[in-house]
């Protein structure tokens, strides 16, 4: 949803901003470069070391029960 709001804030037409009652400026954190640096990277890198963790460990606990049972 933050790039559909970052295509709002650039190419919406003033009657547009009219008929919401606000203003682009009212959205001026809503940048490429911050949904970069504040939304993308941050949750990349969190999805990839927590699914890393979480899947590994899982692995790893299934890998440790099965040789408990032989």
């Amino acid at each position: 949803m933050i790039p559909m709001g970052i295509v709002i804030r650039n190419f919406a037409s003033p009657e547009f901003w009219t008929a919401i009652g606000s203003t682009p400026e009212s959205f001026s954190h809503l940048t490429v470069m911050n949904f970069i640096t504040d939304n993308l990277i941050p949750v990349t890198i969190g999805n990839i070391i927590g699914g890393g963790l979480l899947v590994g460990l899982t692995y790893w606990v299934i890998y440790l029960r099965g040789n408990d049972h032989h």
